[in-house]
């Protein structure tokens, strides 16, 4: 069974731990019990603390001088301002100076600087408290100036405002089960870490690595000019009918070369057959007026022959989408949005130009089933479907109904399908878009992808992740997620993370996914630049496993057994070994490592 592999862009949250100070001094009759809230201040910093910047009592916040409130001098009510500030609840008036009392800001906001007479409670105690945060540069964590940081490992702000770990620190493990922190180095991890194997040298650019139960695998890429594809004595030479071609290797689990398939099309994925071969989907590109364009799908046997060729389209060239084939299913099922009205096999089945539908194909590739996935004003975009669990996710337009469930704006999605293709239940994702999706055996899954600012599941107002604030993944400008699901497709867990490249499965259920972007030193809250890709365990629980360094590759995509990772893609240089040993990376190399 094939678990996983897709990519997508993230940030780190991390920042050194602080408590939010508290004013000491004499409370005055006049105020309750009322506590400064201050961020980056310290007691001999507050207002009045030592009288030099007059007026509040303790834990008062009042105007910084000693400013009265507005009003007094022209005979006014110097009180009246006090009881408009922004989310203030209650403010009470000390000899003409507002004076906001502890408790007395509206829920999720505090007054973090400034003038309070004229801001109030300014500043939203989100994952940031950005307002704070430019005034103290630190992060702050459900109350301002709260920054999140563990031992050795990247410190986040839940969408609940707590402080839990994302994931380890570069080089770090978590070994002794401690879910707070990444005590042991990984060169001394041992079988706790991750273990470098060894590397495949593929025959050429291989970006798509799909790791078999006993160990053997396929390679699935690209390739230029006449290429002999047998690295032993023997010679299997194949050219591209045009300046590229796309080729599937498969090898044994010892590593030794059995057999590739090669044809001038590109590919567009991949799923493992119930034999033991694989069903291609393409991306059809047009060719010479005269000349009949290639079938979208075809079926190879365990033994690379070609079983079935297809296409879907009337005009497989037409502006349609890619052929989304499932992985592991007990039938062949096809995700496909139609570039033109087609119809298949019966005026049953007829599919308008845009519309997506899932197909279910018996082993020759015929057609059996054909059922619509929303109707053609969904606008859907198909972006990730998951092996085992028969889950698809894409984005919608407002409006677009599925399952009997209304997408109240556009937004994101990831539907549970059945053998048939059928829609069983489906979930919205708002604010996030989703480009890598992978099933689990007991029927759970995880998703990765980018968001803006916060991420919510299911309707708008259930946040689910937060935008830590802190600087995004290497030349993007929006952060990445991990979320893990049940088998009910709730949330059981929220990780970001830095620009997530693929996302494949842990040994204990979690996830494992290779990560470019920017990630801190275990030992400085700054940010490490250097041009790195990082494997990053989280376990099954959201806790965090172990992050290695894997050299620098611009994709790295992942396909594990469960217990062994294979890294395909494009390695760019660098040590692929994160323990203490040295392996160079070339160009094709294909990496494995023991998790």
């Amino acid at each position: 069974m094939v678990r996983g592999m897709d990519a997508t862009v993230a940030t780190w949250a991390v920042n050194a731990r602080r408590g939010a100070p508290v004013l000491r001094g004499a409370v005055a009759a006049l105020l309750l019990a009322a506590a400064l809230i201050d961020c980056g201040k310290t007691a001999d910093d507050a207002p009045g603390s030592n009288g030099s910047k007059g007026g509040t009592d303790a834990g008062g916040v009042q105007a910084e001088g000693g400013a009265q409130a507005e009003g007094g001098a022209n005979g006014a009510d110097p009180c009246a301002r006090c009881a408009s500030l922004p989310h203030v609840v209650a403010a009470t008036c000390v000899d003409g100076q507002c004076v906001v009392a502890a408790g007395a800001c509206e829920s999720g906001f505090a007054h973090c600087g400034g003038d309070v007479s004229a801001v109030g409670c300014e500043s939203r105690l989100d994952a940031t408290c950005r307002a704070c945060s430019e005034l103290t540069k630190t992060q702050s964590c459900g109350e301002c100036g709260r920054a999140c940081s563990f031992t050795n490992a990247q410190g986040m702000c839940s969408a609940a405002l707590s402080c839990e770990p994302a994931a380890c620190a570069r080089g770090f493990a978590n070994c002794d089960g401690n879910s707070d922190d990444c005590e042991t180095e990984l060169a001394a991890a041992g079988d706790c870490g991750l273990q470098y194997v060894g590397q495949v040298d593929a025959p050429s650019e291989a970006f798509q690595p799909l790791l078999l139960d006993d160990g053997s695998y396929f390679v699935i890429g690209a390739f230029q000019g006449p290429t002999d594809f047998d690295p032993g004595p023997l010679e299997e030479v194949h050219e591209p009918s045009g300046e590229w071609g796309w080729f599937v290797s498969k090898f044994a689990a010892d590593g030794q070369y059995v057999w590739t398939y090669a044809d001038g099309q590109s590919y567009s994925r991949a799923a493992l057959t119930q034999d033991g071969g694989l069903l291609l989907g393409r991306v059809i590109q047009p060719g010479p007026q005269d000349e009949a364009p290639p079938p979208q799908l075809t079926r190879l046997n365990a033994d690379g022959t070609v079983r079935w060729e297809r296409s879907l389209d009337n005009d497989p060239t037409a502006a349609g989408g890619v052929p989304f084939p499932f992985a592991d299913s007990e039938a062949d099922l096809i995700v496909y949005t139609f570039g033109t009205a087609t119809e298949l096999s019966s005026t049953a089945w007829r599919f308008e130009a845009g519309q997506t539908a899932v197909l279910k194909l018996d082993s020759e590739g015929t057609l059996v089933n054909a059922t619509p996935l929303g109707d053609k004003g969904c606008g859907i975009a198909i972006s990730a479907v998951a092996a085992g669990s028969l889950l698809v996710s894409g984005t919608v337009k407002a409006g677009c109904t599925l399952a009997g469930v209304r997408a109240v704006q556009d937004s994101s999605f990831v539907a549970a399908l059945s053998a048939d293709g059928a829609v069983q239940r489906v979930q919205w994702l708002f604010g996030a878009t989703v480009v890598s999706l992978i099933g689990f055996p007991d029927g759970s899954a995880a998703l990765a992808g980018t968001f803006q600012q916060q991420i919510s599941w299911g309707r708008p107002d259930n946040v689910v992740l937060r935008d830590s604030g802190n600087p995004k993944g290497v030349g993007d400008g929006e952060p990445g997620f991990v979320l893990k699901l049940s088998a009910k497709l709730e949330p059981s867990w929220a990780k970001v993370l830095p620009m997530v490249m693929s996302i494949t499965q842990a040994p204990d259920g979690g996830v494992v996914a290779s990560v470019d972007g920017q990630i801190p030193n275990a030992d400085s809250p700054s940010f490490n630049m250097s041009p790195e890709t990082w494997l990053v365990q989280i376990r099954s629980d959201g806790s965090p496993g172990w992050t290695a360094p894997i050299g620098l590759w611009s994709i790295a995509d992942l396909s594990s057994n469960g217990s062994t990772l294979l890294v395909g893609g494009n390695p760019l240089g660098g040590d692929l070994d994160p323990g203490p040993g040295a392996a160079q990376a070339t160009r094709r190399s294909l990496a494995r490592y023991r998790m």
